[in-house]
């Protein structure tokens, strides 16, 4: 190689170099500026509702709003007869077969499951509107919040537009000024949604209760492992088919999570962690690998004892029914 050569090799490697310590700058200011903004207060409310009943009451609020976005990643016939009647504007998964909405093409997975409804209401959670869906082990988030509206709103342009974005305001305190509850909200995989949920794991003190479809994320893993260590009960029930095809790297076995049988019942769905019996973790997430660098998810963790207690509801259900 000639000195030429080598001197515009060395100019090449310069510039590349640069640009990977501009784009590593970015990253981390774009990080330290979301952590510094301050929380925001505001009247609303949040409720879950568990399938079965989840469909009736997507219905409901899709036939009540007028102006509708929503990131789903399955639409089955009846949901899209609804979505239509309303005019909703609809984005999907293109590796589905939607009934209705546009779909996102895309080598990771459009994987949202959440609506804005008159720019005031969100729903999320793990629930796929899909014809039987609501057979399932899944949540129905519903949260009335215009800044989480704004949220969900304008990831659902970024998701449509082909473009990563997080939360713009990742921190609401919602509800009564005496009785404020805190609600995270973070979107995959700009937000590092993987991180986030170690963060809460490691605040544990007496307890964690799982429930997942699928569970190969190791830093959530060996967080769980930890708290074990540390004294906290660990506990959960993982779908047993996707663990059985995950077997290789499944972090439920090493856990000793029971497992949950589909069979004639619908599959367990949930993207679930219950802290202390006051915070929930919940979302489209599922604690994968492409659930933390690829797909477009989102992610909840909420603090209020009333609505963690609907989760330990549905988790004691779902272990009694589980096996070993």
């Amino acid at each position: 190689m000639n000195p030429s050569q080598t001197h515009r090799r060395a100019r090449i490697l310069l510039v590349l170099g640069t640009i990977l310590v501009i784009g590593v700058l970015i990253w981390l200011v774009s990080a330290a500026v979301q952590k510094l903004q301050p929380p925001v207060d505001e009247d609303g409310s949040i409720t879950v509702v568990m399938c079965p009943a989840c469909e009736q009451a997507f219905h409901n609020l899709l036939r009540e709003g007028g102006d509708i976005k929503c990131a789903l990643y399955d639409v089955g016939e009846e949901t899209g007869a609804v979505l239509a009647s309303v005019n909703a504007n609809v984005i999907t998964d293109d590796k589905t077969n939607a009934a209705y909405g546009e779909p996102i093409l895309g080598a990771a997975l459009m994987h949202h499951k959440f609506c804005v409804i008159n720019s005031t209401i969100v729903t999320s959670g793990s629930y796929n509107p899909t014809d039987g869906g609501e057979k399932g082990r899944n949540n129905l988030v519903i949260i009335n919040s215009p800044t989480l509206a704004r949220n969900y709103a304008a990831q659902f342009d970024a998701v449509r537009d082909r473009q990563r974005r997080g939360a713009e305001k990742p921190l609401v305190y919602l509800g009564p000024r005496d009785a404020r509850i805190p609600i995270e909200n973070y979107f995959c995989p700009a937000d590092g949604c993987e991180g986030h949920v170690v963060d809460v794991l490691n605040q544990a003190k007496t307890e964690i209760l799982f429930m997942t479809f699928s569970f190969t994320s190791d830093a959530i893993g060996d967080a769980l492992a930890r708290a074990q260590a540390r004294g906290v009960n660990v506990e959960g029930v993982c779908d047993e088919r996707q663990s059985r095809s995950e077997k290789q790297y499944s972090e439920c076995a090493q856990l000793n999570a029971m497992l949950w049988d589909a069979t004639g019942r619908g599959i367990l769905h949930h993207k679930v962690f219950i802290i202390d019996g006051t915070t929930v973790v919940t979302g489209s997430y599922n604690p994968t690998a492409s659930g933390t660098g690829k797909n477009n998810e989102n992610v909840l963790i909420v603090t209020e004892p009333v609505f963690a207690a609907a989760f330990r509801r549905e988790y004691n259900d779902i272990r009694a029914q589980a096996i070993e």
